[in-house]
């Protein structure tokens, strides 16, 4: 899913975004603040000390949501003497206030009631600058530091992200009015994107999202790996070896990922002029692709684009909107460096693409197509030493001559050719359907007469969102696990590991293997998970109908599954985990011509 621009955008992305960045720097001053307070006490003078009085404080609290609940605090008074001098300290621990977070409030308060039984001296850390100032114990709660860490890292990071769409939403409003005014003759000029001459990348601007990522994340987590690496006092709380590994495996990634996309914008992008500007469905496109001198390429290599056509249809929810996106044709197309024109300023290689005349261009208007839809063209490019893909917008739009015609003589709308729709030109018989099928990892078979007679899904028809499910799901069930042994509130590992659980049954699932076969009187479904499986058949007389629809979305890529409406009042999924809208729409009229079948 992905925000899409509507008139007020900016001016609710804005103030919704601060309000999130407030919240966790609120949350992240008391984080800040104990972080801090360990640094500066490391330095503190032992001395030994006499417990006057301790005990461990209990505090009720009723709340009509989430009833009772009961927090703990030691509290003690001591006396202790500094450089000569008599003073009384009251702080048990740099963690002011009470929490039921672990057991540490406890474990302090029996040490402390030990001592004041047994009259024997303990110890405290006096500042000697202000010897006033005393604690007991110096050590850091990095179990509960790391939980209040979450705060700080998510609800800015969340809130950036929000509020950067605002603020660029703004600017961009700025610059296409201005363009509207300097360029008013070519509406395509009004999109920032196509003001150039020579087209950037869209997703060029990334890598300063990843690096901001990485140094926010590095500010908020580094003193906890610090303080893990170099040790404490540990006394009641140790400092756990996997504290490290939590926070240290995600840093390293992000920060990898982050360097990656800084060395390739050092080396400098690739860049594309297109010819004709704009160009329209049923065009050949001349692409000049740019290779900046810094980013050296042997003649052996290749680049590789590919072009698309892709299909957004825009929901909306109150103020804002979500996109889900469908790549309705696509083409690959390959060249070798050897072929690239060297000049003193990079290289030029020569790209021709051919666009199907039949497809739908991209709206005039950057606010998006009637009905919540719109067709976007789009060049992904990939080469050698160029560690991510780089996306390119391309004007491809209705020609003046089709939109609008000035002639007197020519022939009025009716008489002219109707342009085919957009539904009988993404018709796909069998034969492409077996095609495109075969890309997403499910072998069909059909007939001469083009009936389906089986389908073999395989499990790596997955494959992409399987991977991305199980890196997400091994972090989010790794903060199960911690908030388990931090002992957090019951709500917080409930959520963690009811969701968790839900998320590891989602891909255990998305390794089954299913097979369907169809003949003149029925149809058979066999699934295997495993070691596992099953096995159903339906005559073909209990169907009703067939039909698609969206079942899983993963990112950007959204999967369809095919069901089947039977006599029973049950709909049996035939087939899912297909990656387009396109290919799944296709199967249901093959399939209800079988089951139509005389």
């Amino acid at each position: 899913m992905s925000y899409s621009r509507t008139s007020s955008g900016d001016t609710f992305l804005i103030p919704f975004g601060l309000v999130f960045i407030l919240a966790g720097l609120g949350v992240g001053i008391f984080y800040f603040s104990m972080v801090s307070g360990w640094y500066a006490a490391r330095s503190w003078v032992k001395v030994p000390c006499i417990i006057e009085s301790s005990s461990l404080e209990d505090h009720v609290s009723h709340d009509s949501d989430s009833g009772t609940s009961v927090t703990y605090s030691a509290v003690a008074t001591y006396r202790y003497e500094f450089e000569g001098r008599s003073y009384q300290g009251r702080e048990v621990s740099l963690s002011s206030g009470s929490d039921n977070f672990g057991d540490f409030q406890q474990q302090a308060a029996s040490i402390l009631q030990q001592h004041e039984e047994s009259g024997q001296p303990f110890r405290c850390f006096v500042n000697p600058e202000r010897p006033e100032e005393a604690v007991i114990f110096r050590e850091g709660r990095w179990t509960l530091l790391l939980f209040l860490s979450l705060f700080p890292v998510a609800f800015p990071l969340a809130g950036g992200f929000v509020m950067s769409m605002g603020l660029s939403e703004r600017r961009q409003k700025k610059e296409r009015e201005l363009a509207k005014s300097q360029h008013p003759e070519a509406p395509w000029r009004w999109q920032t994107r196509w003001q150039d001459e020579w087209i950037r990348p869209k997703n060029a601007g990334f890598f300063k999202g990843w690096l901001m990522v990485a140094i926010w994340l590095t500010i908020v987590w580094g003193p906890i790996i610090y303080a893990t690496l170099i040790g404490g006092d540990g006394e009641l709380e140790d400092t756990f070896s996997w504290v490290v590994l939590i926070l240290t495996v995600p840093l390293l990634f992000i920060w990898r990922a982050a360097i990656r996309r800084v060395l390739d914008q050092r080396q400098g992008l690739p860049q594309i002029h297109v010819q004709p500007m704009p160009a329209s469905p049923g065009a050949s496109l001349d692409i000049q692709v740019a290779i900046p001198p810094r980013r050296s390429v042997s003649m052996r290599d290749h680049l590789h684009a590919e072009v698309r056509c892709v299909k957004q249809v825009t929901t909306h929810s109150g103020k804002s909107t979500t996109t889900r996106e469908e790549t309705l044709w696509s083409d690959t197309i390959s060249a070798s460096f050897s072929d690239a024109v060297r000049e003193d300023r990079g290289s030029r290689l020569p790209l021709r693409i051919d666009l199907p005349a039949e497809l739908p261009a991209s709206p005039l208007d950057s606010e998006g197509g009637s009905h919540g839809e719109r067709y976007d063209w789009e060049l992904r490019v990939k080469m050698p030493k160029l560690r991510h893909p780089v996306v390119f917008d391309l004007p491809v739009f209705e020609s003046a001559e089709t939109t609008v015609s000035t002639d007197p003589l020519a022939p009025p709308k009716s008489a002219r050719k109707a342009r085919p729709s957009v539904e009988s030109i993404l018709a796909l018989d069998a034969d492409e359907l077996t095609m495109h099928l075969a890309k997403h990892h499910i072998t069909a078979v059909f007939d001469r007469h083009n009936l389906p007679m089986s389908f073999d899904l395989s499990p790596r028809r997955y494959a992409s969102a399987r991977l991305f499910l199980t890196i997400f799901n091994t972090i989010w069930t790794g903060v199960f696990f911690l908030l388990v042994t931090l002992d957090a509130p019951f709500i917080f590992p409930l959520i963690w590991g009811v969701t968790s659980a839900l998320f590891w049954w989602v891909i255990i699932r998305q390794f089954e293997h299913r097979h369907i076969d169809l003949d003149a009187a029925a149809l058979e479904i066999r699934q295997t998970l495993g070691p596992w499986s099953s096995k159903k058949r339906f005559e073909r007389r209990h169907l009703l109908e067939f039909s698609s629809r969206m079942h899983m979305s993963s990112g950007s890529t959204s999967y369809y599954e095919v069901r089947a409406d039977t006599t029973f009042g049950k709909r049996v999924t035939l087939m899912d985990g297909i990656p387009s809208k396109l290919v799944a729409d296709n199967l249901v009229p093959l399939l209800e011509q079988w089951r139509k079948q005389a």
